[in-house]
């Protein structure tokens, strides 16, 4: 839906400014060995940075952009866990060194680069699509407890449209601690699931325009089996933004392609009874 191709649009384009830009600028040893000296002297949680760092490729067979917003410095542990983290994102397969993060980007773009080439040779006419693989991490939310990671990555291998996927991790800033989903409690009450299903009316009345989304109108735009009195938690686990807590379900995962990635989030004021006593500290 409209919605979510404006949210795409500048993740994309984002890509290609970054994949250029990196391409063109040789690395800065001497700022790795800053990082490097950083990280050892274990800096606080507040000085956490980040560099944005990306790569692309461009063939008549194949387009890859892959880019991310890079740890630097901060607390040791934190950066190590964001840097494994945007790693397991573009493919987990870099043995090289986490801090180098030119050559991790460079690995993921030539991996994918090489898996659609291959791909591509499989077509048997000679008229076949470019192909395109693009990832974006980026950091979403900073408090002094915790950082939000939010990744995006869009595929196209050819038919009528690529797929998307949006997922997004909470790390607490003391010790790198990625939260999930068991960050809340007592989700198989009736009044979470009230709330899961205001959240998702929330997010088709702002892609349609239409503020009385109605209960027998959400079942009609939506593929799951069950009631929407007892919507599924999404498959990929709620994060905290500066607002609330969000909620980003997958295509398909509850609703036609046509319908995006469904995604609202929850005000603190409402979903603090369910909050576990760790995540109400993150968020004190």
């Amino acid at each position: 839906m409209k919605k979510n191709t404006l949210l795409m649009l500048p993740l994309v384009a984002c890509m290609f400014a970054c994949g250029n830009k990196q391409e063109s600028k040789p690395a800065d040893n001497s700022q790795q060995a800053e990082v490097s000296q950083e990280l050892t002297d274990g800096a606080d949680n507040s000085r956490f940075t980040t560099d944005s760092v990306g790569f692309g490729l461009e063939t008549k067979k194949a387009i890859v952009n892959m880019w991310a917003d890079f740890p630097k410095g901060g607390n040791a542990i934190l950066v190590n866990a964001i840097r494994e983290f945007i790693s397991e994102e573009m493919g987990g397969s870099y043995m090289g060194d986490l801090s180098d993060a030119d050559a991790m980007v460079r690995h993921y773009v030539n991996e994918a680069q090489k898996e659609l080439n291959k791909l591509s040779d499989e077509f048997e006419s000679d008229e076949a699509p470019t192909l395109s693989h693009s990832i974006g991490i980026q950091k979403l939310n900073e408090t002094d407890k915790y950082v939000t990671y939010t990744a995006g990555e869009e595929v196209y291998l050819g038919g009528a449209h690529g797929s998307w996927i949006s997922r997004a991790v909470t790390f607490r800033k003391s010790d790198g601690r990625r939260f999930d989903a068991h960050m809340l409690h007592d989700t198989d009450s009736e009044a979470f699931h009230l709330l899961l299903k205001e959240g998702v009316k929330s997010y088709f009345a702002d892609a349609t325009d239409d503020t009385q989304i109605t209960d027998e109108m959400l079942k009609d735009m939506l593929l799951v089996e069950s009631p929407v009195d007892y919507l599924p938690l999404p498959q990929y686990p709620p994060y905290l933004t500066a607002e609330g807590v969000a909620f980003c379900y997958q295509q398909y995962e509850i609703a036609p392609y046509a319908a995006g990635l469904p995604s609202f989030t929850i005000p603190y004021d409402k979903i603090r009874p369910y909050l576990t006593a760790t995540a109400l500290q993150m968020i004190e």
